[in-house]
């Protein structure tokens, strides 16, 4: 680390204040670290609040503490990060801090069990591989995780070897992979650019990103895919600096790149979309056939890995993205002949993010934006180009892409998906712009003004940098953490109808084990969304979809009276078990949809769905109510279908 940091990578030969910045000293890592810890106790608190609340809306002081918790565990150690003083390992402890300490929060919200839609996904694949011993299972919850079970290998293979809980074993493998995610970021950017600030910087504004809260936080594939793409991207960074010639880097960087493929197949595709950029900037700006083969084999054996994988194991990844990206893509033409765009931030059912975070959401992505220009601007007035560089400005030029696509329905959820991926250019390029005045001294500031004849606007941002650059740190987290979750969803509270982490509670998770205990396992059910999750995870039952069976059940559930049209959709999907939750028709659903896309309730947007047509199984001869919580039925119909 310490070689690496020889010459910082804005200043085009100018003498820096700090051209050597130590490796040792920790600086005022100790003092912010109980800063940290105080910002997540006043999280904590903030969970405490929301869990005691009577409605959709956290308590106005449950959003305080949420908000004075993320803000104390983030902004302070980004201030300090800006600062030209602080050494290469103060960086580097204050990042781990702040990344782990964020992932905390997400642990705050829920302390027992995993809650969030996507995790039911997954640990139901780890379910499968703990009961039979075997990779690929078909999963009825979601088709694609099988084809991807890096992140289920590792949790069957820690729950196997120790004993301890799925979320137990998940929480502390996730937790590793996010200090790895950091860690391995600020290496990347600091071998590329030789500048502690610009790693340290750039690895912060990357932990704005909307999805690093939450979404990355989940026990889901791309929580580890997405560390060990970066890490790899670090491998290959030392390869082209020479730094790592030998046969083990080679080990240690196929297993990388392996491992990113068979764990998630958008970041595989990521990694394999940036090397390439990488070594087409490799082959223009350089000569030597040595420099360009840095890159290169990397490339190569990403491609190869994944198109093996691709044909051998994960065909079903075609028409598993195939139809979201070609539906996105039809929706933005059809926006740019006439047709209405999607509304941003439009909720029917659920309570509206406030007016100030939806501005400080725009002024965000706008301060992204600029910021991202000013950069691009410095790295190419300062002539500094090398592949990595290079690639990651290129890089940037798709976030105007990914914003379109937030106008479309089909593209909003790739659009928040991709900002995982957009961001570990925009970190970097972001970050060389508010470099670049902080590590030139004063003297050195007005002789390359005098050359490069820098404007007043310049010249004022150099004296005031310690004024608007934490700023522009403030705005983009804010901004980041404002999108990061809906307002209903980011902190628990009482239950909602078809809300997903907030439809998750005692009654519903002890249906699911009750199932777990009296019916066979893979018992074929229709039931709803949420109910789905927890039959599907916890009880190891087969809800049937159709986008797993092809069987469209939504139907039966909005008839006021079973028709022999329902009988037949039930007989057709050898249905044995029906499961009604009565709590769904004291509301609209708060995600759109009770069952699945493409249903109607039989009414106008604003009635939920009739409560008679929740009750038709009472009266249906040869139905059998065998469970019933209050809330909740569970019918046997296997006398119709069988």
């Amino acid at each position: 680390m310490t070689a690496a940091t020889s010459v910082p990578f804005a200043t085009s030969g100018a003498r820096v204040e700090q051209a050597r910045p130590t490796a040792g000293g920790l600086g005022a890592a100790p003092a912010l670290s109980v800063v940290i810890a105080l910002g997540l106790l006043v999280s904590a608190i903030a969970t405490i609040l929301s869990r005691n609340g009577t409605g959709a809306e956290a308590p106005t002081s449950a959003e305080f503490a949420y908000w004075a918790g993320i803000l104390l565990v983030t902004i302070p150690a980004g201030i300090r990060l800006l600062s030209r003083t602080a050494s290469t390992a103060e960086r580097l402890v204050l990042l781990t801090m702040v990344g782990v300490g964020l992932y905390i929060v997400k642990i705050l919200h829920d302390p027992v069990m995993f809650t969030y839609f996507d995790e039911f996904l997954h640990v139901r694949s780890v379910d499968d591989i703990l009961l039979t011993g075997r990779l690929f299972i078909p999963s009825p919850l979601l088709p694609v995780s099988p084809s991807f079970p890096g992140l289920e290998t590792i949790t069957s293979a820690t729950v196997a070897m120790t004993g301890v809980p799925v979320y137990v074993a998940g929480v502390v493998i996730l937790g590793i992979a996010r200090a790895l995610l950091v860690i391995a970021l600020f290496l990347f950017y600091l071998q590329i650019s030789k500048s502690p600030l610009v790693a340290g910087v750039g690895a912060f504004i990357y932990m704005a990103n909307p999805n690093f809260l939450f979404f990355q936080s989940q026990f889901a594939y791309e929580s580890l895919a997405v560390p060990l793409a970066v890490f790899a991207l670090y491998m290959v960074a030392r390869r082209e600096d020479g730094a790592d010639p030998r046969l083990r880097s080679w080990l240690v960087l196929g297993l990388a790149i392996g491992a990113t493929v068979v764990t998630h197949h958008v970041t595989a595709f990521a990694l394999f979309g940036l090397l390439l950029l990488w070594t087409a900037a490799a082959f223009v700006l350089r000569r030597r056939s040595a420099e360009r083969a840095a890159p290169l084999m990397p490339t190569l054996l990403t491609g190869v890995l994944l198109y093996i994988w691709l044909v051998a194991v994960a065909g079903i990844v075609v028409g598993y993205l195939g139809p979201a990206l070609l539906a996105a893509t039809q929706q933005l033409l059809r926006i740019l002949q006439g047709d209405p765009a999607r509304v941003l931030f439009s909720v029917a059912v659920a309570p509206r993010p406030p007016t100030w975070e939806v501005a400080v959401a725009y002024l965000g992505i706008i301060a992204v934006i600029i910021a991202t220009a000013w950069g691009g601007w410095v790295i190419w007035r300062r002539r500094r180009f090398t592949p990595p560089v290079a690639a990651l400005t290129i890089a940037c030029l798709a976030f105007p892409a990914i914003l379109a696509a937030r106008f479309t329905d089909a593209g909003a959820i790739l659009s928040d998906r991709a900002q995982a991926y957009i961001f570990l250019a925009l970190g970097f390029v972001i970050a060389t712009g508010l470099q670049w005045h902080g590590d030139v001294s004063t003297s050195e500031q007005a002789a390359v003004g005098r050359r490069e004849r820098l404007g007043w606007l310049r010249r004022w941002m150099a004296r005031r940098e310690m004024l608007w650059k934490p700023v522009v740190l403030l705005v983009i987290m804010m901004s980041g953490v404002a999108l990061a979750f809906p307002v209903w969803a980011r902190l628990p509270g009482p239950y909602l109808v078809s809300a997903d982490p907030r439809s998750i509670e005692p009654e519903g998770v002890s249906v699911a084990e009750w199932t777990k205990e009296h019916i066979p396992r893979e018992s074929r059910f229709v039931v709803d969304r949420v109910n789905r999750l927890l039959l599907g995870s916890i009880a190891d039952q087969h809800p049937v979809t159709a986008s797993f069976d092809q069987i469209r059940v939504r139907t039966v559930f909005f008839s006021p009276t079973l028709t022999s049209s329902d009988v037949k959709v039930l007989t057709d999907g050898a249905i044995r078990y029906v499961l009604v939750d009565r709590r769904l028709s004291s509301s609209l659903p708060i995600v759109g949809v009770y069952y699945e896309k493409g249903e109607t309730t039989g009414g106008t947007s604003s009635v939920p769905m009739p409560a008679e047509a929740l009750a038709k199984y009472d009266g249906v001869e040869d139905v059998s109510r065998i469970f019933d919580s209050g809330d909740i039925q569970i019918y046997d119909v296997g006398a119709l279908t069988q």
